[in-house]
């Protein structure tokens, strides 16, 4: 039974978790409460004043007053009879006086104090006394009841008191009265402002050294210290400090040395009052209390010391002169830790105040005893001393003679030994002085000694294990620091020559990097040894593979990014990932260990790629089919188990990669659909971004309906959310409008939202674009926008002009990025024709990348920020500046920094590239185009080399105007490069530069000597014009010799351009062609709208590569099937 009832006692308290935390809450509550009101009793203002007699009048009993009495108390301080009054002043004077915790508040709440202040202007000089003393204890409550005072009137009635009271005892509370006010900040001014302090220096100055009232004048002067004091007020008090200085009363010498302390601890604001000090002569007194058998005086003695050590170089020598040196090596063997600690740090103080000096120290035996607390002192101790030791050192860098003698006293065994210790400052400043010795020991090598002593001795006593640990230490700059040490003075270093062997270059990055194998750590000094031979690579990836994603931290493994950029940056390699039958148009990285890379393009398929397997075997691992026109954006979402489509059939497509099905399908935009981006900080929503002019949020829990639409009057291009801020995105369109929002104001249930210059509410910054009238476009298209990883920086790529970088929260262009095109060489940075996608990458994101019409990826690096600010320039005459392009800001002219020269430029596509982008973990970037391929670039091909002087030759030249025989071709299922498509885009190009000569580009060269127009290009084969004839019967031979093709009446599935002329005005069944009138390939064209033609172009071109059906418009689920490649 007993043993039932305890079993159920203990388990009823065991599950009562609310009412155990209830009733812990409310202990916790109380102790702080009573630690409270024992600290403002004891520390907070000067004690009340306790029950002793000034006068001969017999003394009350006070324990039959009780706090319930007060009310009738209270009635005799309103008596009319003097003696009545007395009897209840002093009630309540004892109350005040004998109690705890003094019912202070309470007796405010009775009204009397008014009266108590009224006492203290009476003839009757015992209720004068007994009001004082109530009042003085009054004010040692909190700043309401001191509050309740001061408003009272009696601050200025104390000072009178001071003045022309002539008993001491009154005078004595009027001090403490003053003291307890000028406890508290607030009202100090008014203390001062009173005419209190030369109240407190006349009674000083009539009194004698052993008066009463000397102790509690200290306390009141101390009080009033702790603020900061004027240059006059300062001067009084240093008069009146200097003189109790020499008190023989600890009281006094307490007071006085907390008042020297604070008036001392403003290291900026009192480097005056510090040279007062000094002038007043008495640091010789202030070292010799230093050792004074009383604690109370010697602590702050130790803190004033302190104090005026850590000022000018002046200051410390003034105390220096005063022998301190020797009584800090008596106290730093004393008993009590407190003393230990302040002597510590003023030798930390002098160290690094008066580098002159070090060698005194050293002389003086101190760093002995320092290395002494650090093996064997309570940690607060150690913390000092290895502040004083690690200062030591630091400030004696310039005398090589100190700083080995320091050196070889054994500071750096304590130094490696604290390393273990939780405190980062510790082992940060640790570690910055490890560095220094390093340093030293790299000058100190000789000849015959090319050793460094003092990294061989770390590396004995095991200190080099401790560094290599400290990489994987959570705060950065230590990471970093300790990196460093590793890396220059206990490493070999990485050494160049491996054969460029791709299978260990893969392994390597992926296996180290990528692989999420279980292991303990990664040593980077077994990394270092295995990388330092050819012969080591069997031994090095054995150990690469051992290691784990998860217990590598980003910090660890950017660095490793760069050992991997110094192990194979230098070997030049490329590989193709082939599986698309057309244009790569969207390529991007899983999130995370970015294992997988997805891609979309004309051929209407979304392959998925395991990045690690199928560099090498170049084969997709799953293949989905489901658009109907060309697909533009792919992106997974944050779990990664999702894909999102979007495309020219006006579809976003949701695929579910675990089950390898079509999740869902979101219809709502009346046009193709260029841009799709998940929020980073919510996975169930999306931005698109389309050509009908609208940006739209989603839901993927809403199958039909959008959550918000932002509807513009141009074409949206792309909408991507930043990585940093939540609920901020930024969107840009063919208008020139880079905008960005917020998605608690972009979109707002109901209507959509209409985007105009005019209206400011809907979005936080627009972005200048407006270009000089110099400039094809004043307005040019915007084709992307990248955010770069952090949030702060975003790039646009603009057409026809450089892509151009801003700062997110100023909406004045930075910086551009460009490379000079040369028109003979056709090399150099260019973006004319096609939509581009740049991209933030390498290991803090600090490159730019971007495809280019010139078959090339630049690479460019970021400026930092500072210097894009101090470039960037303003004015408001063009004429002052050169015939370029500059951006426009109302009627100011902005040049931005001009960025002209890539750090890298990679080479290897055989037509326009049109995304780029850069794996998060490794040194590969991956581009993509006009070709059917995805193209896998080492990031560095040119490590330590002018980028300039090794921009590769183009693998093709481009076809010429004869060669070109226009084939609107659909596309077929493989995978070999198809002629008549990079035909196609060689023709834009064309069209393009023309278009540049047009506009003033005396470097363009037409080798025909002819007048170009874009007619010309399409309609060679016209019967009119004899020359044409000429020119089609070329075209037509070097079409049957280089595709392998019959010619046009006899091909099957390859219209001409005229059939696709044809085609895009007669066929009523495709729907999606808008605004036909606007397209025109006749001769007469206007050229002056050829950025309109060249878009027809392409469509018409897109539209001709469409399987198209009579039922296109009408989608279904169920045309939508998934092909899995084994």
């Amino acid at each position: 039974m007993q043993v039932q009832r305890r079993k159920s006692f203990k388990t009823n308290r065991l599950f009562d978790f609310d009412q155990l935390f209830q009733n812990r809450q409310r202990r916790n509550v109380e102790i702080r409460r009573q630690l409270r009101e024992e600290i403002i009793s004891k520390h907070r203002n000067l004690s009340p004043l306790k029950e002793k007699s000034f006068s001969n009048e017999p003394k009350l009993i006070v324990r039959n007053l009780k706090i319930e009495n007060l009310s009738e108390i209270a009635q005799g301080i309103y008596s009319n009879h003097v003696e009545k009054q007395l009897i209840s002043m002093r009630k309540f004077r004892k109350l005040l006086a004998e109690e705890r915790v003094p019912p202070i508040q309470q007796i405010i709440d009775t009204g009397v104090i008014p009266k108590f202040v009224e006492f203290l202007q009476s003839n009757n000089q015992l209720l004068k006394i007994e009001s004082s003393w109530a009042l003085t204890n009054i004010l040692a409550g909190n700043i309401e009841h001191i509050k309740v005072v001061i408003d009272s009137g009696a601050l200025p009635i104390f000072v009178q008191l001071l003045q022309n009271e002539n008993s001491n005892e009154i005078k004595e509370h009027a001090i403490w009265a003053i003291g307890n006010i000028s406890s508290d900040e607030m009202f100090c001014d008014m203390v001062f402002c009173s005419g209190a302090l030369e109240s407190l220096l006349n009674i000083l100055n009539q009194i004698d050294e052993n008066s009463s009232l000397i102790p509690t004048l200290a306390r009141t002067i101390c009080n009033l210290c702790r603020v900061k004091v004027s240059e006059d007020e300062w001067y009084w008090l240093s008069l009146a400090l200097s003189r109790m200085i020499y008190s023989d009363d600890d009281d006094v010498l307490y007071s006085t040395c907390w008042a020297l302390s604070y008036l001392s601890d403003r290291e900026i604001d009192c480097n005056q009052q510090k040279h007062s000090i000094i002038n007043t002569g008495i640091c010789p007194r202030l070292v010799e209390l230093m050792i004074h058998k009383n604690f109370n005086v010697q602590f702050p003695a130790l803190k004033c010391v302190k104090n005026i050590s850590a000022g000018s170089h002046d200051q410390t020598q003034a105390i220096l002169r005063c022998q301190a040196l020797k009584i800090l090596r008596d106290l730093l063997i004393s008993t009590k830790c407190s003393i230990r600690k302040e002597a510590c740090l003023i030798v930390s103080t002098i160290a690094k105040r008066a580098v002159n000096q070090i060698q005194a120290i050293v002389d003086a035996g101190i760093i002995p005893l320092l290395i002494n607390l650090i093996r064997n002192s309570d940690f607060k101790t150690k913390k000092e001393a290895i502040w004083a030791i690690c200062n030591t050192i630091k400030y004696s860098y310039s005398q090589p003679n100190s700083f080995r003698q320091i050196i070889n006293l054994g500071c750096i065994q304590p130094m490696i030994d604290m390393l273990d210790c939780k405190d980062t400052e510790i082992i940060l400043t640790i570690l910055e002085v490890i560095q220094i010795i390093l340093k030293f020991g790299e000058f100190a090598k000789t000849p015959n000694n090319k050793d460094n002593e003092y990294s061989l001795y770390i590396e004995e006593i095991g200190g080099k294990e401790k560094i290599y640990d400290l990489q994987y230490h959570k705060k950065d700059e230590i990471y970093h620091i300790a990196y460093d040490i590793i890396d220059k003075y206990f490493g070999d270093g990485f050494e160049e020559g491996f054969e460029e062997d791709f299978s260990f270059y893969k392994d390597f990055f992926f296996n180290f990097l990528i692989e999420k194998k279980p292991s303990k750590k990664a040593i980077m000094s077994d990394v270092i040894s295995l990388t330092k031979s050819p012969s080591s690579k069997k031994g090095f990836v054995s150990l690469l593979e051992e290691t784990t994603l998860s217990v590598i931290q980003p910090r660890m493994r950017k660095d490793l990014y760069y050992a991997a950029i110094k192990v194979g940056g230098n070997f030049e390699f490329s590989r193709n990932l082939k599986g698309h039958f057309s244009c790569v148009n969207a390529i991007n990285f899983s999130n995370g260990d970015a294992r997988l890379l997805v891609s979309g393009g004309d051929d209407r398929r979304v392959l998925i790629w395991d990045v690690h397997g199928d560099i090498e075997n170049t084969k997709p691992k799953k293949c989905f089919k489901g658009h109907h026109g060309n697909i533009f954006g792919t992106v997974f979402d944050s779990t990664n188990r999702h894909v999102l489509s979007c495309g020219n059939d006006k579809l976003i497509i949701y695929y579910d990669l675990e089950h390898e099905s079509v999740s869902k399908t979101f219809l709502g935009h009346e046009d193709a659909v260029h841009s799709i981006a998940f929020d980073p900080f919510n996975d169930n929503l999306f931005l698109s971004a389309s050509q009908d002019g609208t940006v739209k949020l989603w839901d993927i829990r809403c199958n039909f309906q959008c959550k918000g639409e932002i509807k513009g009057f141009a074409q949206m291009t792309h909408a991507q959310f930043s990585p940093t801020v939540e609920k901020q995105f930024v969107t840009s369109n063919d208008g020139g409008d880079i905008i960005l929002r917020d998605t608690r104001t972009a979109f707002k249930s109901g209507e959509p939202l209409l985007t105009t210059s005019s209206s400011s509410k809907d979005f936080l910054l627009k972005y200048v674009t407006t270009l000089t009238r110099n400039s094809r476009n004043v307005k040019p298209d915007i084709s992307s926008v990248a955010f770069n990883p952090s949030g702060t920086l975003l790039c646009a790529i603009i057409n026809h002009y450089r892509p151009t970088l801003y700062n997110v929260f100023d909406e004045k262009p930075l910086c551009t990025f460009s490379s000079d095109y040369d028109f003979e060489t056709q090399i150099g940075y260019k973006n004319d024709c096609t939509f581009k996608q740049g991209y933030f990458g390498g290991p803090d994101g600090d490159y730019f990348l971007c495809g280019s019409d010139d078959f090339r990826v630049y690479i460019w690096k970021v400026p930092d920020i500072e210097t894009m600010i101090n470039e960037r320039s303003f004015t408001k005459n063009l004429d002052d500046l050169e015939d370029e392009i500059y951006f426009i800001d109302d009627d100011m002219v902005i040049d931005p920094l001009n960025n002209s020269t890539p750090k890298y430029v990679l080479n290897g596509h055989r037509s326009i590239v049109n995304s780029a982008i850069w794996h998060p973990h490794v040194p590969l970037i991956f581009s993509s185009g006009v070709e059917k391929i995805i193209k896998v670039h080492s990031a560095f091909p040119f490590s330590n080399k002018d980028c300039e002087s090794k921009i590769p030759q183009p693998p093709r030249s481009r076809f010429r105007r004869g060669e070109i025989s226009f084939r609107a071709n659909e596309y077929e299922e493989n995978m070999e490069e198809d002629l008549s498509t990079l035909k196609f885009f060689d023709l834009m190009l064309m069209t393009e530069e023309h278009e540049d000569f047009y506009w003033g580009n005396d470097s363009f060269d037409d080798s025909d000597n002819s007048t170009l127009s874009l007619s010309s290009y399409f309609f060679m084969r016209d019967d009119d014009d004899d020359s044409d004839d000429d020119d089609d019967d070329k075209e037509d031979e070097d079409d049957g010799e280089s595709d392998g093709e019959e010619t046009d009446d006899d091909s099957e599935g390859l219209p001409s351009m005229s059939d696709c002329e044809n085609y895009a005005y007669s066929s009523s069944d495709y729907e999606e062609t808008t605004d036909r009138n606007d397209v025109s390939f006749e001769s007469d064209m206007d050229t002056s709208d050829t950025d309109n033609n060249i878009y027809q172009l392409y469509r018409s071109f897109a539209m001709c590569s469409d399987e198209i059906t009579d039922d296109d418009d009408d989608y279904d689920d169920d045309e939508m099937n998934i092909e899995i490649l084994i």
